[in-house]
């Protein structure tokens, strides 16, 4: 990647198609980042280990196939994230009461880990009644697995 200089190729691109806006951008912006993050994803390490003993036009087909398949997800959860939003648009306010409490409540958790107060609170709910019926609803599923 660095002796092919595309992190800085993507970078230009993507400063340029965020200026404009808009759909193109965001599928140019794809593009750029697409050559940076693939290389990172194990799930991309994983098949292309397994494509390397295949011969060239079987890996190809294969490494299409996976590329396809995610694209398709991450469009499916491009549509289905759209449709959440315009449905909750009080939740995405960034000026909006909903925002600010989770900003307080994860403000808190920050703390609470900070301080290791959340070690603590775990150890303590380990040994209740709530917990013990949690892992006897759980046993119950793989019970009935096996």
């Amino acid at each position: 990647m660095i002796k092919l200089r595309f992190q800085s190729k993507s970078e230009k691109v993507l400063d340029t198609s965020m200026r404009k806006g808009g759909n193109a951008s965001a599928i140019v912006s794809g593009l750029a980042l697409g050559p940076i993050f693939s290389g990172c994803s194990p799930t991309y390490l994983a098949i292309v280990s397994v494509l390397l003993p295949a011969n060239f036009s079987t890996g190809i087909l294969y490494l299409l196939s996976y590329c396809l398949g995610l694209s398709l997800i991450l469009f499916l959860v491009i549509l289905g994230g759209q449709g959440i939003i315009k449905k909750f648009k009080w939740a995405v306010n960034p000026s909006g009461n909903f925002r600010k409490t989770l900003g307080v409540i994860l403000l808190l958790i920050g703390i609470l880990i900070f301080f290791r107060i959340d070690k603590q609170i775990e150890a303590s709910l380990i040994n209740t009644d709530f917990t013990e019926s949690l892992i006897k609803f759980e046993n119950g599923f793989l019970k009935e697995e096996l």
